[in-house]
């Protein structure tokens, strides 16, 4: 049985990484550049195509060496000097097989992958051990300011500002290393062996946190932004769902802080199962009230709300409230969240391809239109909507009232989803030109059919990006180029 806190323990043992993404600091890259380096045996399964794995698998060949072909599925690893004893690596690429999770020592869950997945279950069967980096590293180390952030929605730009206000805060005098981690792409596994207590902000998605029972350790400040209808292409229900955020504060001490959404009924009941101090913050409510929001560079009530969470968390951390003021003067986003990319010929372009669910997608049309209100009395709809891609079994009715109120034409792209939103839209009977397209090519450039100048280009999918494009951030990358081109 294996003790996760002792990192010898992997030594020779089989190690089966389910997902190896295309992150070049992802989760699924760095567990196996990990467990290579404890010496163990790893086979990773995926059910990408080996063309489509090819540059995260030319990836650790330039950094551990030559890896040469071999009979079957798999290639040997020879490691560059000083990456100690030479492990094997094995690839297995359009499938996933039985073989692979009955016969090993551990499975290392990809967080992409489903907690429902059948291999999984038969690992579980067959009394495998199945962890994620979080659950590793958090075995082996206890950091003393751990500012997590779960949420279906602004964990990213909620994150990103508290890593911003603990720079800020940490700068001066100590110049202490501060560590962002999680879903905003780097894996703690990447710094887990020269980790030396730093103070780490992570963004923490359901699936990052499926694991952290295994090793009974929360965030000791953690925030909770809002909990809506996502996700349920991999989750039997939302109960489900619910359950695994609850993770980011299942296991704090009573000193701990858990800072919650008073808008939101979901977490307003999370309050009741909180073991640490709950604090509070309202967009609708405006509190705390010492914030500046006034100076908020970021627009949008859904950023307001964001804000202010990364204000509450920050201070609980021991930010002061000027090093918070200073953050949210100064902050401008990130990318693929409501990004202006460019204005041709008087039509602003916006890319918010992170929008992957119905909701968020109605919050990037009320931010735009508001802005045109403001400038202008709206006398038309003035949005084109790129729209569409791969179903998470979310319901499309709500957003087609705003695409009705918003949008003067729609371009949707090919999926599951897509035939949900022309249904939703249809049933509606609004009059607007909806057409389906193959490539995020042919969306751009149809767009120019109907915008002229004062009007927006708004890519906001309300869906998942799997199937015309390798994930959400290659959905956006390909707008963008797009974009720039015309």
């Amino acid at each position: 049985m294996f003790t996760l806190n002792n990192p010898s323990i992997y030594q020779g043992k089989r190690v089966t990484v389910m997902g190896l993404g295309l992150y070049k600091q992802g989760t699924g890259i760095e567990a196996v550049k990990f467990f290579l380096r404890q010496g163990a045996v790893v086979t990773v399964t995926d059910l990408r195509s080996a063309k489509e794995l090819e540059e995260s698998v030319q990836g650790l060949v330039k950094y551990y060496g030559r890896l040469p072909r071999t009979k079957g599925v798999g290639w040997g690893l020879v490691p560059r000097r000083g990456m100690g004893q030479a492990p094997t690596l094995r690839f297995v690429f359009g499938k996933h097989r039985e073989e692979d999770f009955k016969n090993t020592d551990l499975v290392f869950q990809n967080p992409s992958v489903p907690a429902t997945s059948p291999y999984l279950r038969l690992a579980a069967r067959h009394k495998i051990p199945i962890v994620n980096d979080w659950s590793i590293f958090l075995s082996q180390h206890t950091p003393k300011l751990f500012v997590g952030v779960t949420g279906t929605r602004g964990k990213s730009t909620t994150t990103a500002l508290i890593y911003e206000m603990l720079k800020k805060h940490y700068h001066s005098p100590s110049r202490t290393t501060v560590r962002v981690s999680g879903n905003l792409g780097v894996s703690p596994l990447s710094f887990i062996n020269e980790y030396k207590g730093e103070p780490i902000v992570a963004e923490l998605s359901s699936w990052l946190l499926h694991h952290f029972p295994g090793v009974k350790k929360s965030p000791n400040v953690a925030v909770v932004t809002n909990i809506m209808n996502d996700h349920l292409d991999k989750y039997r229900s939302t109960r489900e769902y619910i359950e695994d955020k609850e993770n980011v504060f299942r296991f704090q001490e009573t000193k701990d802080i858990l800072v919650l959404n008073y808008d939101n009924a979901v977490t307003r009941v999370m309050a009741k199962k909180a073991r640490g101090k709950v604090l509070w913050f309202s967009a609708e409510k405006r509190l705390p009230r010492w914030v500046p929001l006034e100076d908020l560079q970021i627009p949008g009530e859904h950023n307001r709300a964001n804000a202010l969470a990364a204000a509450v968390a920050a201070e609980a951390a021991g930010v002061g409230r000027r090093d918070i003021a200073q953050v949210l003067k100064t902050f401008r986003g990130l990318p693929n969240r409501l990004e202006l990319v460019r204005k041709v010929h008087g039509v602003s372009y916006y890319n918010d391809t992170t929008a992957t669910t119905p909701d968020a997608t109605i919050a990037a049309l009320k931010t735009l239109g508001a802005s045109v209100e403001r400038l202008r009395s709206r006398d038309r709809q003035c949005i084109v909507l790129i729209a569409g891609g791969a179903d998470k079994r979310l319901a499309y009715e709500e957003l087609a009232k705003y695409v009705k109120a918003y949008c003067k034409a729609v371009v949707l792209l090919k999926g599951s989803a897509t035939a949900k939103f022309q249904k939703a839209l249809n049933a509606r009977r609004y009059s607007l030109d909806a057409k389906v397209v193959g490539s995020m090519r042919e969306a751009v450039h149809i767009t120019a059919k109907h915008v002229q100048e004062g009007d927006i280009v708004l890519l906001s999918p309300a869906a998942a990006s799997f199937g015309l494009f390798k994930n959400e951030f290659d959905r956006g990358t390909q707008f963008v180029a797009q974009v720039k081109k015309l």
